[in-house]
């Protein structure tokens, strides 16, 4: 409280007083209206692979909120390197009321689903003091009422950030093999994975390969806050 008073919050949009992100900023955001396939771009529904699509079991289609662009941008390297977790909170408030009935019904179509977070390595987790992906996935859980389950993937390699990487090949060679899956959690589930920003989707389609050498029956989809407006021929 006495923090608050020496030092008020500012919108990290617009560094108006008072807030840390104002309704003008909040509203501003652009959202993402379309679901789009994690292997190709085409657009999906947000349980549907698409047809294109269908024989990649570790393929999903991928469900974000808004483009990774200004606030949100600014909004989620807040959170990751200035630990400013509060405005997760903030952010998730401005989620349309419409966007998240869709999750609501899939949660009702697949009564079985987990959100689970992208892990970091402990190395790293411990250097940052928290999980960017697990704060999100627990927020989001109070919002829709969907267990998350932080055990079932675990990160066994110290990978490189993926922002660090300048191709989708590189993405791809740095992602590989760097997850496990705990099979006595995993089951009949329908996982819904859980990131703060997807590019070209290496990271979760590892995850998903992953579950897959487990169970074929798993359904995988994957929840992020901001998607980088990637050409389709990149994907």
């Amino acid at each position: 409280m006495i923090n608050e008073i020496l030092f008020p919050p500012t919108c990290i949009g617009c560094g108006s007083f008072g807030i840390s992100l104002c309704e003008y900023c909040g509203r501003s955001m652009r959202e993402i209206t379309q679901d789009w396939c994690l292997s190709c771009g085409n657009k999906t529904k947000i349980d549907n692979i698409c047809h294109i699509c269908l024989d990649k079991k570790e393929v999903m289609s991928i469900f974000a909120f808004w483009y990774y662009e200004k606030v949100v941008a600014k909004i989620i390297q807040a959170i990751k390197y200035k630990k400013d977790k509060r405005l997760i909170f903030d952010l998730l408030r401005y989620i349309n009321p419409q966007t998240l009935s869709k999750i609501i019904i899939l949660k009702d179509k697949y009564p079985n689903s987990f959100l689970v977070p992208v892990p970091l390595h402990s190395e790293r987790e411990k250097e940052r003091g928290f999980n960017q992906s697990r704060l999100i996935a627990e927020s989001l859980g109070l919002l829709v009422n969907i267990k998350v389950c932080n055990n079932l993937v675990i990160r066994v390699k110290n990978t490189t950030p993926q922002a660090r990487c300048t191709s989708k090949l590189q993405r791809i060679h740095n992602t590989q093999n760097a997850f496990a899956v705990n099979n006595n959690v995993l089951q009949d589930k329908t996982i819904i994975i859980v990131d703060d920003v997807i590019t070209t989707g290496s990271t979760t389609r590892e995850i998903a390969r992953q579950i897959h050498k487990i169970n074929r029956k798993s359904n995988t989809l994957t929840i992020c806050l901001g998607r980088e407006e990637t050409p389709k021929e990149n994907w």
